[in-house]
């Protein structure tokens, strides 16, 4: 990287560091209101980007926030977090954050593959999502009962597991997650912790609520969320759904006001 590279990037960074920092969940949180609610929601964080920068920290693979942005969507976040934090790009061009993206690779390519695949190829209460993220294994799950079975053996193998929505396994490089993967990236930028908030409704973000960050889980949380976070004081739980729900927390920790 050349000095005038590295000048850019640094302006990139403080640019940031001083600005609030919203960290949200899609599905669920972000895109889940009336079609009102989140135009004006969209449309106050467009109308204030220079004080708030905005992070998508999802589940969904990055084809699939490309077919959003190929939607009537038209809210161009600054950074992407994907696939439940083993994917970092920026949310302008899907280019990689190579610094912290790499951090993945290596994690991703120390573990033992094949063992897990054995161990799964045998269980007849899981099926594989139809699709092929390049950092976790996906998969349905059909029991409760496999989190106290199966979770424990993916877990000696150095994986890290997800279970959400009573549905979903997502598999994942141990270290990372939509929590551990945001903190990483707020360091990148030098980023006050206290200028963060995070948002979500799955105990797929449990992570984020996990890091200590002051967070919302938004009125249509699951259950199994709600009872993790009932008693987490960094933790503002709303009656109000989806962007809704977001823009109450947001006047609880008084960023604005409702």
């Amino acid at each position: 990287m050349d000095t005038e590279q590295k000048f850019a990037k640094r302006e990139t960074v403080l640019s940031i560091m001083n600005k609030r920092i919203l960290a949200t969940d899609l599905d669920g949180t972000f895109l889940h209101g009336s079609e009102q609610d989140k135009k004006e929601f969209y449309a106050f964080l467009q109308e204030n980007r220079q004080h708030i920068c905005t992070i998508f920290v999802t589940g969904r693979t990055i084809e699939l926030i490309k077919d959003l942005y190929l939607s009537d969507f038209n809210f161009v976040p600054n950074y992407i977090i994907a696939d439940h934090g083993t994917v970092i790009v920026h949310g302008s061009n899907f280019e990689p954050l190579n610094s912290l993206q790499s951090k993945v690779v290596v994690q991703w390519e120390k573990l033992d593959h094949d063992q897990l695949l054995k161990l799964l190829n045998n269980e007849s209460s899981i099926v594989k999502q139809p699709f092929h993220p390049p950092f976790r294994h996906a998969y349905y799950y059909q029991s409760e009962l496999i989190k106290d079975r199966l979770v424990p053996k993916i877990e000696e193998l150095g994986f890290e597991c997800i279970a959400s929505s009573g549905i979903y396994l997502d598999i994942l490089p141990k270290g990372f997650n939509k929590g551990t993967t945001l903190l990483h990236l707020l360091d990148h930028l030098e980023v006050d912790h206290r200028n963060v908030v995070t948002a979500g409704d799955s105990l797929n973000d449990l992570p984020l609520f996990k890091t200590g960050l002051a967070s919302i889980a938004v009125g249509n949380s699951e259950v199994d969320l709600l009872n993790k976070v009932s008693k987490m004081s960094n933790v503002f739980i709303s009656k109000h759904c989806g962007v809704s729900g977001i823009v109450d927390g947001l006047a609880n920790f008084r960023w604005l006001t409702v």
